[in-house]
């Protein structure tokens, strides 16, 4: 794995009072990545989601400290810094109620051997194992959400922002790709930074492509298309951005 190491950065992210900042680990052992179906819960708006062992970022702690807890936490792999591969450089936002800021930093782990795993079962449904040469464009659908939902996803910092200002003023769908695995939907920026990190370990290209590829966020007709973009552009925002 020296050659993902060397793409990933060995800095962390320090507790910031100003945002929500959480922390996840993506596991990798045995040629296998270690995901978490969450438990169902009313309160928690990813409830029932695929994801990967993370949380909230807590006072006096970094995003590495807080992986390494929240992962021991929920499914009782414990964790170490021997274990970590490095950081993504990107430290992913996501918006899902207006001006509320959530950003989330992705740490890599390298295990070997067998993990056994034990679940807190007030937060996991159970443990779900990814083959990563079992990944298949095969499995991979496209969902259109009407405008109910205000879930956006994007890499990076600018283009959320972006797309979550066009959430908030009348877009009328959002289209995007999942992977279905053991049944179940896995999709959002879970998915998008499991892409991100078969980019870094150079393995199927076209689910990446088809991913990134068939995210979209539509108007009405082009004439309200025209005049968001003509509002927002006079405000100078962002005019480089483009929207198919």
């Amino acid at each position: 794995m020296q050659f993902l190491r060397q793409t990933l950065t060995n800095s962390t992210i320090l507790y910031n009072p100003q945002i929500i900042q959480t922390s996840v680990a993506v596991i990798m052992n045995n040629d296998e990545i270690l995901l978490i179906k969450r438990k169902v819960n009313a309160r928690d708006p990813h409830s029932g989601q695929i994801a990967f062992p993370g949380g909230k970022v807590e006072k006096d702690e970094n995003t590495l400290q807080a992986a390494i807890r929240e992962t021991f936490e929920e499914i009782g792999v414990n964790l170490n810094e021997s274990h970590h591969l490095g950081r993504i450089d990107k430290n992913y936002q996501a918006y899902y109620i207006k001006n509320k800021n959530l950003k989330i930093a992705t740490h890599i782990f390298q295990l070997d051997g067998q993990v056994e795993c034990t679940i807190n079962e007030n937060e996991v449904d159970r443990v779900m194992r990814l083959p990563l040469n079992q990944i298949s464009l095969e499995y991979m659908d496209i969902k259109k959400y009407k405008n109910k939902s205000v879930h956006v996803f994007a890499r990076t910092v600018e283009r959320q922002k972006y797309l979550s200002d066009i959430v908030m003023q009348g877009f009328q769908y959002q289209q995007f790709p999942y992977y279905k695995l053991e049944k179940q939907v896995f999709y959002g920026l879970s998915w998008l930074v499991l892409c991100d990190v078969l980019q870094k370990l150079k393995l199927h290209q076209d689910v990446v492509d088809y991913t990134f590829q068939n995210y979209h966020y539509g108007f009405e007709n082009n004439i309200r298309k025209e005049q968001f973009f003509d509002e927002w552009f006079k405000k100078k925002r962002l005019n480089q951005f483009i929207c198919n």
